[in-house]
């Protein structure tokens, strides 16, 4: 099954608490949406970090082949309508490649396109 890491940060370096709150409110409408499983990872479960305590902000996301193009469409609207957020997306194709995709304020619709294309062609 496939899945995606998530990671919602806050352009304006929010306190700790608030980024927590995002991600709550990010998992709660995944699950609404469909996704099989939204998870806060252990410290352990992602690669680079330490410890057993929950990532703040980080959600592992996993889902069957009709969800990828709710999926998409929801991410868009999401990261469109709440410019002070970063996404950083994770996710490994069918080859085990894996792509990481930034999506922040910054960032112009067009290129929100152009990172949710990638995405569906790697995810299908």
């Amino acid at each position: 099954m496939p899945s995606i890491q998530l990671q919602v940060t806050n352009d304006d370096n929010s306190v700790d608490e608030y980024i927590g709150q995002l991600a709550e409110f990010l998992r709660k409408d995944l699950h609404k949406l469909g996704a099989d499983s939204v998870e806060t990872p252990k410290a352990a479960d992602v690669p680079g970090a330490r410890g057993g305590e929950e990532i703040l902000g980080v959600l592992l996301v996993t889902f069957g082949p009709t969800f990828v193009a709710q999926f998409l469409g929801f991410m868009k609207d999401w990261i469109l309508a709440k410019r002070s957020r970063t996404i950083k997306v994770k996710f490994k194709s069918d080859s085990g490649a894996e792509t990481e995709l930034e999506v922040s304020a910054d960032t112009k619709p067009q290129d929100v396109e152009r990172v949710l294309a990638a995405m569906k062609s790697t995810l299908g």
